[in-house]
């Protein structure tokens, strides 16, 4: 493939680095044999795979809902560019306590989607407010007043 890109050959260490980075997926290699520094381009890969990653799994601290609605829990490393990010991204020092602020950050969010609140304008001193909270469905509440 390198040749055939008209990029030379590397030695045979570059290739087992490189195949070491991204795995055997012919696609990746074929991205990478086009480009004149094969090891600076799989680090490249392993940077955007990484970011992708991140930004599926949804660990960025300070998120908002709309974040958290496009989060998928559920990503399969599906090659060993994939599973080589998604180690990195376990490794990173701080993760422990990073993944612990998502999920408190998570949880946040989530209290305030069961919260509901009430707000009044314009009540003075004195005024009375009546508030009746039916969970009943459609039955009929009646004052005595």
């Amino acid at each position: 493939m390198r040749m055939s890109a008209n990029q030379g050959t590397e030695t045979e260490e570059a290739y087992r680095e490189v195949t070491a980075t991204v795995g055997g997926r012919l696609s990746y290699l074929a991205k990478i044999a086009k480009h004149p520094n094969m090891l600076s381009q799989a680090e490249q890969m392993l940077r955007v795979e990484k970011a992708w990653l991140l930004s599926q799994i949804g660990l960025i601290p300070d998120h908002d809902d709309d974040v958290m609605d496009e989060i998928n829990h559920n990503v399969t490393p599906d090659s060993l560019l994939l599973l080589r990010a998604a180690r990195e991204v376990v490794e990173e020092e701080g993760f422990d306590e990073m993944l612990d602020d998502v999920r408190d950050r998570v949880d946040e969010i989530e209290s305030l989607h069961r919260t509901r609140e009430l707000t009044f304008k314009d009540v003075k001193a004195g005024d009375r407010v009546w508030l009746t909270v039916d969970k009943g469905g459609a039955r009929l509440v009646e004052n005595d007043s």
